[in-house]
């Protein structure tokens, strides 16, 4: 699959699904850490302690396969995932024939903001600076 551009319009559009799909990579993403973070020491021969690890290690994985499932459709609609923890996810889109990225946040109400494919969330600027004179 090659990379999926975007207009304007198309990323807006696709906006509520993409806070939803990226709410639930969140959740998880905190979960996963959080389970992560559980050890067992090892003399720890417990039967109890044994269980209790592997359905950790259980939850672990299956949140995991959950997690990368739910990425994997994200990209495939055509985000660019920059930081899931803040909710940064950037669209390719086109502007005077070359490739930039339409940029948001989770928080804004809509796609507001772009910057160069070499740039990131720190140079965005506001989309209503290329709707002056080209589609986007």
């Amino acid at each position: 699959m090659g990379r999926v551009y975007l207009t304007l319009t198309e990323a807006r559009h696709l906006l509520p699904l993409v806070e939803q799909r990226l709410s639930k990579l969140q959740e998880w993403h905190r979960q996963l850490v959080e389970l992560r973070s559980v050890r067992m020491r090892e003399h720890e021969y417990h039967v109890e302690t044994q269980l209790f690890i592997l359905r950790v290690r259980k939850k672990y994985h299956y949140l995991l396969f959950k997690f990368y499932h739910e990425l994997e459709k994200l990209l495939e609609m055509g985000c660019v995932m920059r930081d899931i923890a803040e909710g940064i996810i950037d669209f390719y889109s086109h502007y005077h024939e070359r490739d930039i990225f339409l940029c948001w946040h989770v928080g804004e109400d809509t796609v507001s903001h772009w910057h160069e494919v070499t740039e990131g969330f720190d140079q965005r600027q506001p989309v209503l600076l290329l709707l002056k004179d080209s589609k986007v």
